[in-house]
């Protein structure tokens, strides 16, 4: 071995293998360094490499046979000297063939590697994609401009104006972080591969588009697409029109910024949940429950089938026992078990008064399983404290009513003390502050919901809602009936919402077309809710619309309708009593009112606090009902 090694040092094998490992070092830093400005694909980079791999070999058996010298290549000299019989081997034809042998076997080798990996067509997109994700996040977004696509370009203004107007929108969500305006201008070619994009530009997100149509009719098509592997995370096609251009585009940026929000929230978020999983079927049966509560949300909001909604959860819950089951340690199958229950619950009505309170109360069991399985959980607890609001506001806790709003609200403050992103707590408790007529604090807590889910993919339309209900309650009709129209046109088969837009106009009243709207509400929220109730409680909104419409006779009329056609519990006399305030019949209004507080006397704060009532805050009778939950009416 020495002698094999002297003869290596005098052929200056040593030196040329290590001044081409220097060279091929700095060439391979070169291109990979100076390649991407000039947007080449990453496989350039990749065939550099395999190039300098094959060609060590090579260099090894031309420093063996060859010296350089100031005459250029020259056969190396046999050594003169009398060397031993394994030496004159080494020199020998035989070894020379043999070391030829070994150099094209190496050869072959290393070429079928490089093949394989990186110069093979098609190598790319069998990378695994958890190791090209890994080095860019999906946080990191860059908006590319949009392309024009109208007749003779005379909308390149409006898509150059959408593109500036994405970036600056999609800025102010924390959770990203944004490329500028002046970081996206030169790359404007749509010939640049999206990898080499995403990798030149440091992000794992792009959103990219195209304009068309004319001036007052506008198509504009969003595209969001993954950084790493180039696949479009979503594809939506928005129409506008109207004369006003300015309007229209702010219309369109936020519909696109709401629909590429929620689509990285939920990549987000879903990363979040797998980092927790520790058992790869479990997250697979994790998956699988998740699809199935997507689908009962579709059925549910967009379709109105509560019934398949139902049953899909159903076998969603399955799916999350199983999970559960399997990995001991991880909460999140837990967590959705609850939700789920929750959400179950609430299919039987729209009304938050009205849930399953047996399947309420298998949602704090499994919350609680949660907090054992990690004490202290922020979801857990906010998943216990909303239940128990539930619970609170149907009036489900008996004599401990009181009990259970301090519970719930202990909760919910230590679950957004521990995760302000709760948003579900806040909307929760909102509704907690609502119910004890604490309206500006029950703002502050939606306005934080808002806040904490920027995205709007996990309480958006529990945000929507308790947004026009605080406003509401604030006297802030304006206000409200923006909340309450975004939910309307989000949510367009969930009947809350023009239920809530019957109650505004039942609180305000109006004529000729205001009359025609509140009837045509009804019939919308009695063909969603296809309950007598609905039809009961949807009537008495319309009585009172048409009482401050100065319509009492017919006023009177629908609210003896409504009676002859059997009461049903408290809610219809808390909406006659206001058709009777309405109406200027006190003393029957305040009948109604005590018959109510009597079923449901945590109400006693907000009726005294609620602007619904205002003509009887000065009547002594009024003042006996609510006691000193009339006390600091400003809450």
């Amino acid at each position: 071995m020495n002698l094999l090694l002297a003869e290596l040092k005098r052929r200056q094998v040593f030196r040329a293998a290590a001044v081409y490992a220097v060279v091929a070092w700095a060439v391979i830093e070169v291109t990979s360094t100076v390649l991407p400005i000039f947007l080449l694909p990453d496989w350039v980079v990749r065939a550099v490499v395999g190039v300098m791999v094959l060609g060590f070999p090579l260099v090894l058996v031309v420093a063996w046979a060859f010296d350089f010298t100031s005459e250029g290549f020259q056969r190396t000299e046999t050594d003169r000297t009398a060397p031993p019989l394994h030496v004159q081997f080494l020199q020998s034809q035989a070894f020379r063939a043999t070391l030829v042998l070994l150099v094209l076997c190496f050869t072959g080798a290393a070429g079928w590697v490089s093949w394989q990996m990186w110069l093979k067509p098609g190598a790319l997109r069998a990378t695994d994609p958890s190791e090209a994700e890994a080095s860019l996040d999906p946080a990191d977004l860059a908006v590319l401009y949009f392309d024009d696509f109208s007749s003779g370009g005379e909308l390149e203004y409006l898509a150059n104006g959408i593109t500036e107007a994405l970036i600056h929108e999609l800025s102010r969500l924390e959770p990203l972080r944004v490329v500028s305006r002046n970081g996206v201008k030169p790359y404007r070619d749509p010939e640049i591969p999206v990898d080499s994009l995403a990798r030149v530009l440091g992000v794992g997100s792009l959103v990219e588009g195209s304009v068309e149509g004319s001036e007052d009719r506008i198509g504009v098509t969003v595209q969001l697409v993954d950084g790493a592997t180039g696949m479009h995370r979503l594809s939506e096609r928005i129409q506008g029109k109207g004369d006003d251009i300015l309007a229209l585009r702010d219309d369109i940026v936020a519909r696109a910024v709401r629909l590429v929000g929620q689509a990285l929230g939920r990549e987000l978020e879903l990363r979040r949940v797998q980092s927790a999983a520790t058992d790869g079927e479990a997250w697979e049966l994790f998956q699988r429950g998740q699809h199935l509560r997507e689908d009962a949300d579709t059925l549910r909001w967009t379709l109105g089938d509560t019934t398949s909604a139902s049953r899909v959860l159903v076998r969603a819950d399955s799916l999350f026992g199983e999970a559960a089951s399997r990995d001991p340690d991880w909460v999140n199958p837990v967590l959705n078990r609850g939700w789920v229950a929750r959400t179950r619950a609430g299919l039987i009505s729209s009304s938050a008064t009205t849930r399953d309170p047996e399947l309420l109360e298998s949602g704090i069991r499994f919350a609680e399983e949660a907090l054992r399985r990690d004490p202290g959980n922020p979801e857990a607890l906010a998943l216990r404290g909303i239940i128990r609001v539930d619970l609170f506001r149907a009036g489900n806790g008996g004599e401990d009513l009181e009990v259970l709003a301090r519970e719930a609200e202990e909760d919910l403050r230590q679950a957004v003390q521990t995760d302000e992103g709760q948003a579900y707590a806040w909307v929760a408790l909102a509704e907690l502050l609502r119910e004890r007529g604490e309206f500006q604090e029950a703002s502050v807590a939606a306005q934080h919901a808002l806040e904490a889910d920027p995205f709007l993919i996990n309480a958006e339309k529990e945000i929507l809602f308790t947004l026009s209900q605080v406003w509401l309650d604030l006297g802030d009709i304006e206000k409200a009936s923006r909340w309450t129209d975004e939910g309307r046109r989000r949510f367009p088969a969930e009947p809350s919402f023009p239920a809530a837009k019957l109650v505004i106009l039942a609180g305000r009243g109006g004529e000729g077309e205001v009359v025609d709207t509140a009837y045509a509400l009804m019939a919308q929220v009695t063909r969603d809710l296809g309950l007598p109730a609905a039809w009961r409680l949807g009537r008495l909104q319309v009585a009172a619309v048409l009482a401050v419409a100065g319509l009492p006779d017919s006023a009177t009329a629908v609210v003896e309708d409504v009676r002859s056609a059997g009461t049903d519990g408290a809610y219809n006399q808390y909406f006659e009593a206001n058709v009777r305030v309405r109406l200027g019949q006190y003393d029957r209004a305040l009948d109604l009112l005590e018959a109510y507080l009597a079923a449901m006397p945590h109400r006693r704060a907000y009726i005294a606090r609620d602007w619904w009532w205002e003509p009887l805050h000065s009547n002594p009778r009024f003042q006996r009902l609510v006691g000193a939950a009339q006390e600091n009416p400003g809450g």
